[in-house]
């Protein structure tokens, strides 16, 4: 089915309510009055959700009702929200029955086809690298906007994408599944284990983030991970970026690894991390032809973006909003942030079977760094801890409130409280935005 078929639709199911779910709705709306749109929630509808259903005009079926409207409804098309995976039965069951199944990016792609997209997908990283990317191309005097899983839904966008240099999108996972786009540049940052609920497996869910490389004329890629170098194999002429050699590869080009550090060293972000970020960005940055040397400068304006590594409150001690962290690398990547200073470590959340091996190896080498574990991977986590003789150092909480107090009464001047969760905040939060706010507010009503 090609997008421009929505205008012809009769019935057009919309899975999903989220920020991309709405924007389909819009857009279905926009381009198709006269189709009626049902929109499809494995749960119960929010307050907003059921006031829109009757604003903006749609009907909604939720929980087993959604699953059988896809099984019996003559639905022409099923448009999908990143969040609900294509490997889903009920979706299976549509594609049986000859319903498309297709997404929001896909649909923008199938109307645009624009040759001026920069595609950017990592397990980790992305966000941050796609902010810098946009930021860098700016600097050097290019029209460039964001948008995707960071930024504008690609629907929302406000100018047709012709009018601007370059459109710097972040595509996750869930959008890659069934991607079939088309970008100028395609990055790939790095491979990590995470979403294997989501996609079945730890070999799918690289496949899936390996697809974007399929669908770029210019390929940039990471290096120094091994899992990038393996789905890269196939690509004539990658452009790499690799900071573990000095001079550091940043495409075509050689930078003093001193020099990346000189210029994170003047921004707000935190953590030697950020040094692969810039590498890509600049790498990516090269890929249409802007020199990377002439914006470096450009990285001490850059604002870092929020929950990740965030200083949220001091009051002689540092209180780190880190909820980005969904698995242990990045929770990793947190301590080492701070590798002079005590750390008390708020660790736990949504259970996606993550082994802490590296994270609990990492606190087994600082013995300055303490745990406050959190439901539901606490548990697991601290039973790790305990294994590797590290019970005295670990402390369990009920929940981030009980984390916090515990923290505030544990940790001495001069040290960090690093919410780093190591974990999604599904159950106890909607999102890794709501826990880190909640973080940031208990942490500055301490007396």
């Amino acid at each position: 089915m090609r997008p421009s078929d929505l205008e012809a639709c009769r019935l057009v199911a919309v899975y999903g309510h989220g920020r991309a779910g709405r924007a389909l709705v819009r857009h279905v709306r926009a381009v198709a009055p006269d189709a009626a749109v049902l929109v499809l929630l494995d749960g119960d509808a929010d307050d907003d959700t059921a006031r829109e259903a009757t604003t903006v005009g749609f009907d909604l079926a939720v929980g087993p009702a959604a699953a059988e409207a896809l099984r019996t409804q003559p639905i022409d098309v099923v448009l999908r929200s990143p969040g609900v995976s294509p490997y889903r039965e009920p979706l299976a069951l549509a594609r049986e029955r000859g319903i498309p199944v297709t997404t929001a990016t896909n649909v923008w792609f199938g109307l645009h086809r624009p040759d001026n997209v920069v595609a950017i997908t990592a397990t980790k990283g992305k966000s941050t690298t796609t902010a810098l990317t946009t930021h860098l191309l700016q600097a050097a005097g290019r029209t460039a906007v964001m948008a995707g899983n960071i930024g504008l839904p690609l629907l929302d966008l406000p100018r047709p994408p012709h009018d601007v240099d370059h459109v710097v999108v972040e595509l996750s996972s869930y959008q890659l599944a069934d991607f079939d786009g088309h970008v100028a540049v395609g990055a790939l940052l790095n491979l990590m284990r995470d979403h294997v609920d989501w996609h079945g497996s730890d070999a799918r869910y690289h496949a899936d983030k390996a697809r974007l490389l399929d669908h770029a004329d210019v390929v940039v890629a990471n290096a120094a991970d091994t899992g990038v170098v393996a789905a890269v194999a196939d690509h004539t002429d990658p452009r790499w970026f690799d900071v573990r050699q000095d001079p550091a590869v940043v495409g075509r080009r050689r930078i003093p690894v001193a020099d990346l550090h000189a210029a994170l060293s003047r921004s707000r972000l935190v953590g030697g991390h950020h040094v692969a970020n810039l590498a890509a960005a600049l790498a990516i940055v090269e890929a249409v032809e802007v020199d990377p040397t002439s914006v470096l400068d450009a990285v001490a304006d850059f604002a870092p973006l929020p929950h990740r590594l965030e200083v949220v409150h001091d009051d002689g001690r540092l209180w780190i909003d880190d909820s980005i962290s969904t698995i242990p690398e990045t929770a990793v990547a947190a301590l080492r942030a701070f590798p002079d200073r005590p750390i008390t470590l708020l660790a736990g959340g949504h259970d996606r079977t993550q082994d802490h091996t590296p994270l609990v190896a990492e606190i087994a080498r600082r013995a300055e760094v303490h745990v406050v574990t959190m439901p539901d991977t606490g548990t697991r986590l601290g039973d790790d801890l305990a294994q590797a003789g590290l019970e005295e150092r670990t402390l369990v909480a009920g929940d981030l409130a009980d984390a916090v107090r515990i923290a505030d009464r544990d940790t001495p001047p001069g040290g960090v409280v690093l919410l780093s969760p190591a974990a999604p905040s599904f159950g106890a939060f909607t999102s890794y935005e709501e826990r880190g706010d909640r973080f940031a507010t208990l942490a500055r009503g301490l007396s």
